[in-house]
């Protein structure tokens, strides 16, 4: 039997399906990291603002408890006050609007990995019913091979008998 007709007649398939099993394999472990990656960066905005809101928070006592500690708040002072508060509170919605970006960003990403994964294990299950294939095949081809050496001994004998 030649060597073409001894090999699994699915293998190009199976080779194409390795191929892309590992393509997704490396898909999916950039789309986890890209996800961890937007978790810190979310994270990281979640401190900030909340940073944000504590200087805000201590300054507002902390201002107002100076002014209030001198012989009267002048209107300069006063508004000097003011005008900081409303700094802060402008930092404060920059973070907010940095927190979305970067909540929605994670997302993104946690959905990207998700898709990945479920497209991961598609494959794997594609290839895995292959190998299936291909173990079943080569239980046969062996089968088939113990046969014949079986019907050329059962030969063999029966030509030594009749001698």
């Amino acid at each position: 039997m030649s060597q073409g007709a001894r090999q699994f007649p699915l293998e190009s398939l199976r080779a194409v399906r390795g191929i892309r099993l590992l393509a997704l394999e490396t898909e999916l472990q950039r789309c986890r990291e890209r996800h961890a990656q937007a978790e810190r960066q979310r994270d990281d905005a979640q401190r900030s603002l909340e940073q944000a809101r504590h200087a805000r928070e201590n300054f507002a006592v902390d201002s107002w408890a100076r002014l209030m500690g001198e012989v009267g708040p002048t209107a300069l002072a006063m508004d000097r006050h003011e005008r900081r508060l409303t700094l802060l509170d402008h930092a404060i919605d920059q973070c907010r609007l940095t927190c979305e970006l970067q909540n929605a960003a994670c997302e993104e990403a946690r959905a990207a990995s998700e898709a990945a994964a479920r497209a991961w294990r598609q494959a794997r299950s594609k290839l895995d019913a292959v190998d299936e294939m291909k173990q079943g095949w080569l239980r046969d081809l062996r089968g088939r091979d113990e046969l014949r050496e079986e019907h050329n001994l059962d030969e063999l004998l029966l030509r030594r008998n009749l001698r």
